[in-house]
């Protein structure tokens, strides 16, 4: 679909992410090893690269606290909902963070 639109794919980098597994409790960090962060990050880049895509990497720090409008810091009202109060945005945080990554991917 984004090579039918001739867009970009935007992700965010998981390297903080795979660090931070080395601080968790040995029990939780198999289970996210599982996933295996780093070969979907290259899977993601070869399929782009394969048909032509442009991947944007963004920086994961603030993405999912910060206002995807307004870059303001979001206040968490309720449980994986946060809001900001300024522009009006309420929203999941999956949400916030696509709106959050697509914003820097799309000014590159």
């Amino acid at each position: 679909m984004a090579w039918q639109y001739q867009n970009a794919v935007a992700r965010r980098y998981l390297t903080d992410l795979v660090e931070s597994l080395r601080k968790l409790h040995r029990r939780h960090t198999i289970a996210l090893l599982i996933l295996s962060y780093r070969r979907l990050e290259y899977w993601i880049d070869w399929q782009a690269g394969k048909h032509g895509i442009p991947v944007a990497a963004v920086e994961s720090r603030g993405t999912s606290t910060r206002c995807p409008i307004c870059n303001l810091r979001l206040v968490e009202n309720g449980r994986r909902k946060m809001s900001n109060p300024r522009c009006g945005v309420s929203n999941d945080t999956n949400n916030v963070v696509g709106g959050s990554v697509a914003l820097p991917a799309a000014c590159r």
